[in-house]
């Protein structure tokens, strides 16, 4: 299958209730804790970084193959494609939590978004924890 990608630069804001509310809307014995989290990350460097990021375009030039860039995305969607759209990573001021907003968009039938949290471990970033943000 062949995918298109393009930058996402939405106005996004960290709330810690609506993180607390989307963070387990099941109850499991495998969801990372949201209050570890919550103590390593500012949320308020998270919504300064966000209303100062640079929007520049990402740089997807390291993606497989059968990703392409795509500039006119209701285009590609009419064609019953599939679009993916990525923000750049939010960084938390230790350099050691990043955050990034992907959703992704079938054509006019489906989509969804989440946010996908990294914890940095031994220089390797590590998916600690994802929250899906809407799906239709």
């Amino acid at each position: 299958m062949d995918y298109g990608f393009t930058s996402l630069n939405d106005q996004l804001v960290f709330d810690e209730a609506m993180l607390r509310d989307l963070w387990e809307p099941m109850k499991s014995s495998s969801t990372p804790d949201i209050d570890f989290f919550l103590n390593e990350v500012s949320l308020d460097h998270l919504n300064n970084f966000v209303k100062n990021r640079d929007t520049s375009e990402i740089n997807f030039d390291m993606l497989p193959k059968h990703f392409t860039k795509v500039s006119n995305t209701e285009q590609y969607l009419k064609n019953n494609r599939t679009v993916v759209y990525v923000s750049k990573p939010f960084i938390n001021c230790s350099k050691n939590w990043a955050i990034f907003l992907a959703y992704s968009a079938h054509g006019s039938v489906a989509s969804g978004g989440k946010l996908y949290i990294y914890q940095k471990i031994d220089g390797k970033w590590i998916l600690y924890h994802w929250i899906t943000t809407f799906t239709s």
